[in-house]
């Protein structure tokens, strides 16, 4: 099953937010969009609600600089294991 979390981590020194939603399928962090300032808006649509509604979770600097490694597809048909919904 496909889950959203929203990993917060405390901000930079600027005050600018450390957070990304990152996308689960079967328990294996797979894709993540760094919120930056877009919110919810930063997930492909078809996962958008989802990512709103996502349950959200402290997460240390190293961990957020972590999940920014994985790949950030512009799409759903682009996240490993979906591109049958194209």
């Amino acid at each position: 099953m496909a889950t959203i979390k929203h990993n917060c981590a405390s901000n930079d020194v600027n005050g600018n937010p450390r957070r990304v939603y990152v996308f689960f399928s079967d328990g294996e962090a797979i894709a993540a969009w760094d919120e930056g300032y877009c919110g919810s808006d930063a997930v492909p649509g078809m996962w958008r609600q989802q990512a709103y509604d996502a349950e959200r979770i402290k997460c240390t600097v190293k961990e957020y600089r972590q999940f920014l490694k994985l790949p950030s597809p512009m799409w759903a048909d682009e996240v490993k294991g979906y591109s049958h919904l194209r």
